[in-house]
């Protein structure tokens, strides 16, 4: 994958690219209406940022380097917790971020961490972002699942095998974000830098009228406003 501020000085020319880029539409910089993203930004800051500055200024860099040089991985694997459920954190990262922006293509939803231990593996091609739900506590049983996880944060390569097929290696550009309940989801080490975990605010959980006015607006026009 690369943009126009991205392409690889080694490219190989021999080599059809499939990447088609980004669902979102990058717009020239006097088009964008930063009063449209506004409110998108507000709920950003609130509930993914829980009202901490560097942690919303993080979070949009973190999206920033993957719009502008994806083939540059992060390496960095973002998790966002709360204790409840249904506080917004989907509502962005899934349906604006994945869908919108990335597009389906070049983003994957997954519960669990059962992907990574799947032997045939030909869906994690081509990703350059995995969003990953429903993390439960970490047990002994996840030691290993998490040494494979930080593996593929950071590893350039990835093994890939197809069911009825050779298995063959890829570069690898994909990046992890995971959303959870549970207090305890990840196995983190002193001295890990590949996890940035962030507490969110909680405060609009059943407000069903806020979400409805937020759900309007989250549209294709707007991810094109937010991604340029």
């Amino acid at each position: 994958p690369f943009t126009k501020d991205d392409k690889p000085a080694n490219l190989d020319k021999n080599n059809f690219n499939l990447f088609q880029g980004f669902q979102a539409t990058l717009l020239d910089k006097e088009q964008v209406n930063k009063e449209l993203i506004k409110p998108i930004l507000k709920h950003w800051a609130i509930v993914l940022g829980n009202s901490d500055l560097n942690n919303f200024k993080y979070q949009l860099s973190y999206f920033h380097k993957i719009f502008k040089y994806p083939s540059q991985k992060t390496k960095v694997m973002m998790l966002f917790k709360s204790d409840k459920q249904q506080v917004g954190k989907g509502i962005l990262l899934n349906k604006l971020i994945g869908e919108l922006i990335f597009g389906n293509q070049i983003y994957k939803v997954n519960n669990g961490l059962s992907f990574i231990n799947d032997r045939f593996n030909m869906d994690q091609s081509g990703a350059l972002l995995h969003i990953t739900e429903e993390l439960s506590t970490i047990d002994d049983s996840y030691n290993s699942t998490f040494d494979k996880l930080k593996s593929l944060s950071c590893d350039d390569f990835l093994v890939v095998e197809p069911k009825f097929g050779t298995k063959f290696k890829i570069q690898n550009y994909s990046n992890y974000i995971f959303n959870t309940n549970n207090k305890f989801p990840v196995k983190i080490e002193a001295g890990d830098r590949r996890f940035a975990v962030f507490e969110c605010d909680e405060r609009f959980c059943g407000n069903y009228a806020y979400f409805n006015d937020l759900i309007k607006i989250i549209n294709q026009e707007t991810a094109d406003h937010l991604y340029s």
